[in-house]
């Protein structure tokens, strides 16, 4: 369900003109912003043919950087499909120089400090071991402290027995630093230190064609 319309905008870049439109558009399980190229597309929210509430189907959309790109050879109608309970919250892609309390974000940025996981006992099983650890990130803008548990720390290629084990944890410890990953989280409060950090739930590797996408789009 389109959750929100942004306003078509026009731009002249390198001798090339033309207009952009988006919109963000949700389901029951997350919010994503939807991005137009193609004039007939962008003529269904100039003609109000697509309206905030409406449910669409799109086909043969490309994914870059958390982000729906639709192009000529991409389609997007109405749906008589009813979709409730849509989330609204959308991931902010943006520099930690921007970062505030309850904003959920997605940054590019460097691993520069990495501090040893933590046991604690799990409270989905008894018995079960979960693990916490921390990392320090720098996009160039700013740096955060970042948390993150067993699942999401197995994305920097760790496996149990490294995250629990120190010795063969320090072993892996070197790759870690210096690592760029695009993180996606929550930014929250750490009262005790009265500092801000970024709870992170998802990391993913950074693709060159991502990126040439995030500089067109923040060039527009």
């Amino acid at each position: 369900k389109i959750t929100r319309i942004f306003p078509v905008r026009e731009f002249n870049k390198n001798g090339r003109q033309g207009k952009v439109g988006s919109f963000s558009l949700g389901d029951e399980s997350a919010n994503t912003r939807i991005v137009l190229w193609d004039v007939n597309h962008i003529g269904l929210i100039e003609k109000g043919k697509l309206k905030e509430g409406d449910a669409v189907e799109i086909r043969n959309a490309s994914a870059k950087n958390g982000e729906l790109h639709l192009s000529g050879f991409s389609d997007v109608k109405q749906s008589n499909e009813a979709v409730d309970n849509v989330k609204t919250e959308q991931v902010i892609v943006g520099k930690l120089s921007d970062v505030k309390e309850g904003l959920r974000m997605k940054v590019r940025a460097v691993v520069v400090q990495v501090f040893e996981p933590r046991q604690f006992d799990s409270k989905k099983k008894e018995g079960e071991k979960g693990a916490v650890m921390n990392v320090v990130l720098d996009d160039g803008s700013e740096i955060i402290r970042a948390v993150m548990f067993n699942e999401t720390i197995k994305k920097f290629g760790l496996t149990d027995e490294e995250i629990f084990d120190v010795g063969k944890f320090n072993l892996k410890k070197e790759q870690i630093l210096g690592e760029e990953r695009f993180f996606s989280g929550v930014v929250k409060k750490n009262d005790f230190f009265d500092r801000l950090e970024m709870s992170v739930n998802g990391i993913e590797d950074v693709d060159a064609g991502m990126l040439v996408a995030e500089m067109e789009a923040k060039s527009i």
